[in-house]
């Protein structure tokens, strides 16, 4: 739980934020929150890796989740087996669409979400590492009659996401609303899932 500064009151949420219809909407309220998750989720990472290789790890997030996966997996050095998002967005994606640089744009933006500690620590040599993320295979499905975060906000990640060189699967559905198509959707993801371990075993 976390409290809302717009509603005033404590909601299920990753972040606090002031509209899921507008998430690019007053953008710094979400800061301290997706910080948080984003450092949580690196910590399950790093450790998961030590145990099995980064190649057979997959990052996946529904809405928030979605978004706080995504910030994530462009904040760290790892290219995962694969990451799936399902009715979501990217925080900041437009900072790096609206750019002629976007690379710096997504250094720029990962310093917001890390911090700059994070990202002024990291020697030159690490900046290789940092575009490995990059090289993750992407699975992305939004429903047109989602309600909750429109399926616009989707398709400028997918966008955005293709514009950094990213490999990545757009699925888009009439229905399902904020959830995922039955039965297509569910196929299309399995799918996806498949060909990814394939890959990983590969790697």
């Amino acid at each position: 739980m976390r409290p809302s500064a717009r509603f005033g009151q404590d909601l299920p949420q990753w972040f606090d934020m002031w509209s899921t219809e507008e998430p690019h909407a007053e953008k710094e309220t979400q800061l301290d929150g997706l910080r948080e998750g984003i450092q949580s989720i690196r910590q399950i990472m790093e450790a998961e890796s030590k145990l099995v290789p980064a190649s057979h790890i997959f990052l996946c997030g529904i809405s928030q989740g979605c978004a706080t996966a995504i910030s994530t997996l462009i904040c760290g050095r790892l290219s995962l087996g694969g990451f799936v998002g399902l009715c979501g967005w990217m925080p900041y994606e437009d900072k790096i669409h609206g750019s002629t640089d976007k690379l710096t744009a997504l250094r720029e933006v990962k310093v917001r979400l890390c911090g700059d500690d994070l990202i002024n620590s990291s020697p030159s040599s690490h900046i290789a590492e940092e575009l490995d993320a990059l090289a993750t295979p992407v699975f992305i499905s939004h429903s047109q009659n989602d309600s909750v975060v429109p399926i616009q906000h989707g398709a400028a990640m997918i966008r955005t996401l293709q514009e950094l060189g990213m490999q990545v699967t757009w699925k888009e559905y009439e229905a399902g609303e904020h959830w995922v198509n039955e039965p297509q959707g569910i196929d299309d993801l399995v799918n996806f899932l498949r060909r990814s371990m394939v890959r990983c075993d590969q790697v």
